[in-house]
């Protein structure tokens, strides 16, 4: 936790140096430029029609704000920074797959389970205890990193722009949308990954009773799933594999790049079916295997 905190205490001071300190003028004067932008937009538009949909996607969102009097988003503005503070769950992830990996495996390798299995308890609760004590480490991540995101945001770069809303194109219209609410659900998202990889992890150890083993593939899997689906992706199998499902956010939720051949509900149906296989295996191998004595 205290490492999750350092992390985004580091971020707000990468921020607070590198980001251009403009002058007041400049700040009054941002509606000319966003129109100086569209237009600028526009004969990229006709250049390259290919990226068309993209352009009108960011004229849309321009005027929008310039006929509600809604000023860009900087970098150093709070909400902007909790948003981008969502790679923390990347290291999130990998503090929890440390633990799913450890949890079960330190029990095999101290003979301490014995001392579990001697209990009134049945091996299946005995699992989802320590499965569910996983999934409570890692949504206590989750909030830290939102809480401590918002605060130390708000600390650099001033409470004010907290009330600002988030701009969404959806069907050819800008809509507006509580900000906490969008982020809360970018958050929500990308913990369905760190869900899948804590799950494997936690699989993995309870078949091999490794740590290693189990630690090293499943933060190996993490890092490389985008080069993995990216390897995959020219084979039409590649769609029923679970990391080429995982990255919703860019796939359905982001409004540039969308699933070829494949709907949210699809994917959705993908992970769930690698989720349940995931704990099979891990039941299965936890329940019916024996424990030496």
């Amino acid at each position: 936790m205290v490492l999750l905190i350092i992390f985004v205490i580091a971020g707000a001071i990468i921020v607070t140096i590198g980001s251009k300190q403009h002058d007041e003028s400049e700040n009054l004067h941002w509606k000319t430029d966003l129109k100086e932008y569209n237009e600028h937009l526009e004969k990229l538009a006709v250049e390259h029609p290919e990226l068309k949909q993209s352009y009108m996607k960011e004229i849309a969102l321009n005027t929008y704000r310039i006929n509600h009097n809604l000023k860009p988003i900087s970098d150093d503005n709070i909400w902007s920074f909790v948003k981008d503070m969502g790679g923390g769950l990347s290291l999130a992830s990998i503090f929890t797959i440390i633990v799913a990996a450890s949890f079960l495996t330190n029990e095999f390798k101290w003979g301490t389970i014995k001392l579990l299995l001697i209990r009134p308890y049945s091996r299946t609760q005995i699992l989802l205890s320590k499965y569910l004590v996983i999934l409570i480490y890692a949504l206590v991540l989750h909030v830290l990193l939102f809480i401590s995101s918002w605060f130390i945001g708000g600390l650099f770069f001033g409470f004010e722009g907290a009330g600002q809303p988030y701009l969404k194109y959806q069907d050819g219209k800008v809509i507006e949308i509580n900000m906490i609410t969008y982020v809360l659900s970018q958050y929500g998202i990308d913990s369905i990954k760190l869900l899948m990889m804590a799950t494997f992890a936690f699989m993995i150890s309870s078949v091999f009773r490794n740590i290693s083993l189990s630690i090293g593939l499943s933060i190996t899997l993490l890092l490389a799933g985008n080069s993995i689906t990216m390897l995959f992706n020219q084979f039409s199998w590649a769609k029923y594999t679970l990391f080429t499902n995982l990255d919703l956010i860019s796939k359905y939720f982001s409004g540039d790049s969308f699933g070829e051949g494949t709907t949210l509900l699809f994917s959705l149906l993908i992970i769930l079916v690698h989720y349940i296989f995931f704990i099979g295996v891990t039941w299965f191998s936890f329940t019916y295997r024996d424990v030496e004595v």
